[in-house]
């Protein structure tokens, strides 16, 4: 579905600008979607998967200049990754029901659950702190391209107001 969405944004140069954003928004939003399906069936929380989705945080920051709409994806991206973990908690919870029951050790202190709880934090954490960090190197990024366009604009205004005051002084010397 991906390569269909980059086809549509290749071939159809017929497209209003308008709509390439929307487009490229909606792509980033379906890969999301796409990438927790698949997280949910290669093993949930502690899937490999979750790596990918570092992955499509920082994309989703370098494709979608916009800041509304970057965050916008940023936050599904990381709903999608916990939302696979509660999906998977939550069909391990049923299959245990569905079959037998294992035989539970009397003195366990820390249990397994906790484990994978801490995990899923983390992750989810760490999630949250490369979108926070991606962001902010695009608002620097933006910020250095701000200010090298303001000093382009002063420097073009010096320029002509020096060439205006050339004229003067010519048109002076003339009159």
């Amino acid at each position: 579905v991906s390569v269909a969405f980059g086809l549509m944004l290749l071939w159809m140069r017929q497209l209003p600008a308008v709509w390439i954003p929307r487009i490229a928004f909606a792509s980033a939003w379906f890969d999301a979607c796409f990438l927790c399906a698949l997280t949910v069936a290669t093993g949930g929380a502690d899937s490999p998967l979750y790596w990918i989705f570092l992955g499509l945080i920082i994309r989703n920051t370098v494709s979608t200049p916009v800041a509304s709409r970057q965050i916008v994806l940023n936050l599904v991206v990381i709903l999608c990754y916990v939302l696979a973990g509660l999906f998977q908690a939550e069909l391990e919870k049923w299959l245990d029901t569905v079959t037998i029951p294992d035989v539970k050790l009397a003195n366990e202190e820390l249990l397994p659950s906790d484990v994978i709880a801490q995990g899923f934090l983390l992750r989810v954490c760490l999630l949250v702190v490369m979108a926070l960090c991606s962001f902010g190197v695009q608002i620097l990024f933006d910020r250095n391209c701000l200010a090298e366009s303001k000093q382009k604009l002063v420097e073009a205004e010096s320029r002509e107001y020096a060439l205006r005051q050339r004229q003067l002084e010519t048109a002076g010397r003339l009159a």
